[in-house]
């Protein structure tokens, strides 16, 4: 079988992404002394995005040892490379504890205590952190050193106890990151909310992966057609899910009719807020939907390609509709901190990526079921 299982970078991605990095950040240090409260706000928007992506890799690895998957075996360690990032994507937050007078109202006035308070904040966050990185540090050093059944054994049981942590941090991180900064507004299916887009853009950012990995010779035995028809499905699986959360969440707050609750929605349903509220509708649910509802199109990898583009970018955009609304209410203000900001997180983000795939087998070759994957089996 002709294999490549060490990825060698030979485009330089890792010296490239870390160049656009540095640039992106110096753009965006400008842009701070510009305009300080939308630096912040952008900043939150690239933050939440780049640790769902991680966050919704985590997901899949943990999905993948506690449903004894064979058919995601040989693309896995795309997930555990983004996921074992989940550290250096902690210190992204570092910026924000400074910003958090800018962000969040109710460090102004007492309101909801003692929930929302900045001790209590920053406590709440750090844990959320401490479970992410035993997680994924624990789920990354058993799976590079997989070498027996008890290795197997030892992840299935990791994976058992991290998705019950994941499912609980990642709600309330959710909450208060982004619902918080509303203190007024609630709503209980926020958190699942925010987990279907991580997990759905966290498939997007597996297919691309592949699908460039693939164009390099790399993987082209290994992960095969059937492979990509399955993350579409998952892809066309989990596109109906976020708009069914997304929608039931708007019926139930619209029905409620609640002060409190239709205000979140209000300020996002007039003037260009409308319009980007609209573009979330057709670009996050029904472009998708109409495309990979039927079977030939998740065969097409240029198809799919362009379809995990387009749903990396609503993510963002998504994230964008939660956040800027609060700072601009009457209308849409971009900047162009919106995109140095994010680029200076994926600079780094992808020069780290690149550099950690590089250093274990790009496949688990010692498990025995890698053969299994190959062949197709679930």
């Amino acid at each position: 079988m002709n294999s490549i299982f060490q990825f060698k970078d030979t485009n330089n991605l890792v010296g490239k992404f870390f160049i656009l990095g540095v640039v992106s950040t110096a753009l965006s240090y400008l842009g701070y002394l510009n305009d300080i409260e939308h630096f912040y706000h952008s900043y939150l928007v690239s933050f939440v995005f780049w640790m769902t992506l991680s966050l919704g890799c985590m997901f899949f690895v943990l999905m993948h040892f506690a449903m004894n998957a064979t058919w995601s075996v040989g693309m896995r360690r795309i997930a555990e490379t983004s996921m074992s990032l989940i550290p250096y994507v902690c210190l992204f937050f570092i910026p924000l504890y400074f910003g958090m007078d800018i962000l969040y109202e109710w460090t102004h006035h007492k309101m909801k205590q003692p929930y929302l308070s900045k001790d209590f904040f920053l406590a709440r966050t750090l844990f959320y952190f401490v479970c992410w990185i035993f997680i994924s540090r624990t789920l990354y050093y058993h799976s590079t050193r997989f070498s027996s059944v008890e290795s197997f054994q030892t992840l299935r049981k990791w994976s058992g106890i991290g998705t019950f942590l994941y499912a609980l941090t990642i709600s309330f991180a959710a909450f208060d990151w982004l619902m918080t900064l509303d203190p007024h507004w609630y709503s209980t299916m926020f958190g699942v909310y925010i987990f279907s887009g991580s997990f759905l853009v966290s498939i997007a950012f597996i297919t691309l992966v592949l699908i460039y990995l693939r164009n390099q010779g790399i993987l082209y035995n290994e992960v095969k057609m059937t492979h990509f028809n399955d993350l579409a499905r998952i892809m066309f699986g989990f596109t109906v899910f976020w708009a069914y959360i997304a929608g039931f969440q708007y019926y139930i707050i619209w029905y409620g009719n609640l002060p409190e609750e239709i205000e979140w929605y209000l300020a996002r349903s007039h003037g260009t807020w409308m319009n980007l509220s609209l573009l979330l509708v057709f670009g996050h649910f029904v472009i998708p939907f109409l495309i990979l509802i039927f079977d030939k199109t998740k065969k097409i990898l240029p198809i799919l390609a362009s379809l995990a583009v387009l749903i990396l970018f609503m993510h963002w955009v998504d994230l964008y509709w939660n956040v800027l609304p609060n700072l601009h209410e009457d209308t849409i203000v971009f900047n162009w901190l919106d995109i140095t900001i994010f680029l200076a997180h994926g600079g780094f983000f992808m020069s780290l990526f690149w550099k950690r795939l590089s250093d274990y087998p790009m496949v688990p070759i010692n498990e025995s079921r890698f053969e299994d994957s190959i062949k197709g089996k679930y």
